[in-house]
């Protein structure tokens, strides 16, 4: 989470309200699966939501880290947004069976 916000913000050209909307949008992903893994409540949705969001967090800080460092790009930017749609969406399938995992505890 702080990995990604510091791309972000040491990728930053200008500090306006479209870019920490943007930012806004690239952070969203971690504060719902912190929320995932609070609203938890039995042992196996526990473990789901920490092993979604482990892999989401590691998969987004390599995916943004090979995009802006290792393989540069003139639309290398373009992935801060795309990750967070990604993430969103693994997110929000993931969501319907920690719903009836937690629904049965």
């Amino acid at each position: 989470m702080l990995a990604t916000l510091g791309i972000g913000l040491l990728n930053l050209e200008k500090f306006t309200l479209g870019a920490i909307g943007y930012l806004f949008l690239v952070f969203t992903p971690y504060l719902f699966a912190i929320y995932l893994t609070t609203w938890s409540t039995s042992k196996a949705s526990i473990l789901i939501s920490l092993g979604v969001s482990f892999i989401l967090a590691l998969g987004g800080v390599f995916l943004i880290v090979d995009a802006m460092y290792i393989h540069p790009d003139a639309q290398g930017a373009l992935v801060f947004p795309v990750v967070a749609v990604y993430q969103w969406a693994i997110l929000l399938i993931i969501l319907l069976p920690l719903y009836f995992l937690n629904k049965k505890a």
